[in-house]
């Protein structure tokens, strides 16, 4: 395992934890000099301490601390250009209450579908931890979070953390991520400020894991301080010519033979059957994702989606997927003799194609791509 990409993904996951502990309305672990010295955002300082605290790392926490001002700093500024990357899905609607962020809830997607960024009304998600099925699980009109619920989660988050059995050492990324995954997941990533209304419909824990994907690839593909000055010098003045070179890779796999293999149960004990067979392609697609972050030295952090038979994860350029990818292909050939594969297809990532509107497009090109090889699926093995 590259323990330096591992590291710095984790770093990424962890960059705006501070989001959550300074919503709680506990004291600030800085004070006015520090913050004075370091001229950065609060939340970053918040991070940088937890990162202190918990993982003990006092590069991880100079890293997280600088993302906002990354300069002299590798490592910063990659998780900086991962924090842009992954933060322009964000959407702005000027007639949003401008609470404090600590009321701010999770607006529910659903609520939002088929809406335009203007319209106002929204349902909102509970602050809970994710797996609570009580009654806070279903989205609310009008809901508000306060600090007492932040504080609530927060304490529960904390406890976790300290516990010896979950870190002894150092807990490995994927700890982590399904820690991010159980406490974050209900958390907006950004609120309205008196500065911008941003909507809050992304979660703190899917802005993180993205961050934590891209960064990783960023890092592993050995970008450089004067590559990652160059992009943020033609996105700070919209240069949009010099933002189409890729900088990562997004995968799409598919899984062939779905419904055959599905529905090719006998009549007796056929629903049981269905179900464990449905559970089965979850865990064939598990294994797949599992395989091809293995292979390519890749953290978790990587794979965007997996679910319905198909996945989607990013990857760095430099890596040569084709043989991995044959790797994976043969596998699941010789172990369902044809009647399930897996098709993988890939569109290359550039600077360009995270502005709002545009990753869908890559999206399909990748979708398209794995579609390709169903006509050709038997050629290479």
């Amino acid at each position: 395992m590259n323990e330096q990409v591992h590291k710095l993904a984790t770093a990424a996951l962890l960059h705006d934890i501070g989001k959550f502990w300074s919503r709680t309305g506990k004291d600030r672990p800085f004070d006015q000099q520090e913050r004075d010295y370091f001229g950065t955002y609060d939340h970053a300082l918040w991070s940088a301490h937890f990162i202190e605290q918990n993982l003990k790392d006092k590069e991880m926490a100079n890293w997280v601390r600088d993302h906002h001002n990354p300069e002299g700093s590798r490592e910063a500024m990659i998780i900086s250009l991962a924090d842009w990357c992954s933060s322009s899905e964000r959407a702005e609607n000027e007639e949003l209450d401008r609470g404090g962020s600590e009321d701010a809830c999770l607006v529910s997607i659903f609520a939002r579908a088929g809406r335009n960024n203007n319209d106002s009304s929204n349902a909102y998600l509970p602050l809970t931890y994710h797996g609570d099925f009580s009654a806070d699980f279903m989205p609310k009109d009008g809901e508000k979070a306060g600090e007492k619920k932040y504080q609530d989660l927060w304490d529960e988050f904390e406890k976790t953390v300290a516990n010896p059995e979950f870190n002894k050492g150092h807990a490995p990324h994927a700890t982590w991520l399904a820690l991010m995954r159980r406490f974050c997941s209900r958390i907006p990533a950004a609120t309205p400020t008196r500065y911008r209304g941003y909507v809050p419909d992304i979660s703190l824990y899917d802005h993180s894991r993205i961050t934590a994907g891209l960064a990783a690839c960023f890092y592993a593909d050995g970008m450089t301080e004067e590559a990652v000055r160059a992009i943020r010098t033609n996105l700070s003045e919209k240069n949009v010519s010099g933002l189409e070179d890729p900088v990562c890779r997004l995968i799409c796999g598919k899984l062939s033979g779905i419904q055959d293999f599905l529905y090719a149960v006998p009549r007796k004990g056929a629903t049981k059957t269905l179900k464990a067979r449905s559970f089965y392609l979850q865990l064939v697609c598990e294994a797949c994702v599992t395989y091809l972050c293995e292979q390519s030295d890749m953290p978790p952090s990587t794979v965007i989606y997996n679910g319905g038979g198909r996945f989607y994860m990013l990857f760095p350029l430099s890596k040569d997927i084709a043989p991995i990818t044959q790797a994976l292909e043969q596998a699941l050939v010789e172990e369902f003799h044809g009647s399930l594969s897996v098709l993988i297809g890939s569109a290359d990532l550039a600077p360009k194609d995270f502005i709002m509107g545009k990753f869908t497009e890559k999206w399909r090109e990748a979708s398209d791509s794995a579609k390709l090889k169903k006509a050709q699926k038997y050629s290479q093995h």
